[in-house]
Parts: structure tokens; sequence; C-alpha cells
């Protein structure tokens, strides 16, 4: 479990936030600030539609504001803006993925 994590901004993407955090930890590999924040070391992050992102609330700190997936996929992707150009079932598919 993270002891902290910085909130995050207003429509501010993720993977934005992962690299403050990493920032302000300085771990030495990227693949420390992975295991810390999905368990998972070995996997690649994208900016625009992360996945793990279960196993990143699941680390947060508890009481954390950004505890929630569907807020999280909501406000902090680009799903919503991608959303408007698919059909229902690709968009519930994408969201299962994240």
């Amino acid at each position: 479990m993270i002891g902290a994590f910085p909130p995050l901004y207003p429509d501010e993407l993720l993977v934005s936030a992962w690299a403050r955090y990493e920032r302000w930890v300085r771990y030495p590999h990227r693949r420390a600030l992975l295991d810390e924040l999905f368990g998972h070391a070995k996997m690649s992050v994208k900016f625009d539609l992360p996945s793990r992102l279960g196993e990143f609330t699941a680390s947060l700190p508890p009481g954390h504001p950004a505890a929630c997936v569907d807020d999280l996929i909501a406000q902090h992707t680009l799903l919503p803006y991608y959303a408007a150009f698919l059909p229902a079932e690709r968009q519930r598919i994408l969201r299962a993925q994240l």
C-alpha cells in the first residue's frame, strides 16, 4: 500500500499524476514504481486508457479521494471523449479493460 499519494488535479490524466508521484518519491527505476502502484513491475502504461485501475485504487491510502475506479475513468482518462465515437458494446469492453 502507498503511504501517501498526491491529490489529482481537476481533469488531470492519471499518467500525469503517476509521473508527479514518481518524481516525488524518486524511485531508482520505473519497475519499482509500477510494482508499488499496480503490484506488477512488467507492464506498459498507456496515457489515454491506462489499465489495472483496480489494482491502483487498492494500493492507495485509505480515504484517498481517487479510490473509485468509475470516477477515475470518467474524470482522469480519455474514455469519455472516445465514447462519443464508439458503439456501446465497445465502450463496455474498454471500461472493463481499464
